[in-house]
């Protein structure tokens, strides 16, 4: 792997990242002006699966189904040159994705959905209820201005969570779960090592932002949503998951997993313990009503490999 793309964008090659755990408002500064400087190299984190987004928060990954390419969640259209150099730097053609997975209908998820869609011809998915929002929002003219990108776009088609999507070698469960977003999509499925043989359960929710009971009201959601969120927390706190996958980095620290000097060694992320502290902190948050902010730096709270404070 050569190490010039990472001197080109004023990263040493394999870290340290400065960049991480910015405030929100030089996050967006830097999203909106230097996305080189938010640069992070592709790592793998499970047997065919990379994180490729190209940037410090929102992650971006790359499943190689054997039958095309999925990427779940298309975050920052004015990084998309770096996500796909990523796709490209590990051996991949960005021609090759075929879908478009997105977890919820926040700009931070689809910002480059719409530029990978007219580039690959790719279908986007998302839930029906985070559609139906979406669209409206979309119509109306009042879509929330975001620095991860403005292009609006259609939904191809939604998750089911009484039938599993088989694509190529992976088969995929959804759940939803109402609270970030009116139907957050969660993802359940299994990937095989070819050189192993060994099968890895996999999950991901991609809606896991804590909103105070004041923020849902004013998004005019439910604040029964706070329970709704609580119960499926407590559930999936049970599920046996041998690798996490973050929708933002800090939820569990998630960049620390990755091995910089050999990107291809996913062994950092199979953890069995990750995914229950996660949901347990999670749930403590929006049962205490708090946001993960540090009210004196403004900086997000990382939760540490083990999901505690």
């Amino acid at each position: 792997m050569s190490d010039f793309r990472y001197a080109a964008h004023g990263v040493p090659p394999y870290g340290p990242f400065n960049n991480w755990h910015l405030p929100y408002e030089d996050l967006k500064y830097k999203i909106e002006h230097e996305p080189w400087s938010l640069y992070i190299p592709p790592y793998r984190c499970a047997p065919h699966i990379w994180n490729v987004a190209g940037f410090v928060d929102t992650c971006s990954y790359l499943l190689d189904t054997g039958e095309g390419l999925i990427l779940i969640e298309a975050p920052c259209f004015n990084s998309l040159y770096l996500e796909f150099e990523s796709i490209r730097q590990i051996g991949y053609d960005p021609h090759d994705i075929k879908w478009i997975f997105l977890t919820h209908d926040h700009g931070d998820h689809y910002g480059s959905a719409r530029a990978i869609k007219e580039y690959t011809g790719a279908k986007i998915y998302l839930s029906r209820a985070d559609r139906e929002e979406y669209e409206q929002q979309r119509d109306s003219g009042t879509l929330r201005e975001s620095p991860y990108g403005h292009h609006t776009f259609e939904v191809d088609a939604c998750y089911d969570d009484t039938n599993p999507l088989t694509i190529g070698r992976f088969t995929f469960n959804f759940s939803f779960c109402p609270y970030h977003s009116p139907a957050s999509t969660v993802f359940r499925f299994e990937d095989t090592d070819d050189e192993t043989g060994v099968t890895y359960k996999i999950a991901l929710h991609g809606g896991l932002g804590v909103y105070t009971e004041d923020m849902l009201k004013q998004k005019g959601y439910p604040v029964e949503w706070k329970q709704k969120f609580i119960d499926f927390a407590t559930d999936a706190a049970t599920w046996d998951v041998d690798i996490t996958l973050a929708s933002h980095e800090n939820q569990t620290n998630f960049h620390s997993g990755a091995n910089f000097e050999n990107p291809s060694d996913y062994s950092g992320f199979v953890d069995k313990t990750v995914w229950g502290n996660l949901m347990n902190s999670k749930k403590r948050d929006v049962i205490l009503d708090r946001q993960g902010i540090d009210p004196k730096t403004g900086k997000t709270i990382v939760y540490e490999r083990d999901g505690k404070w």
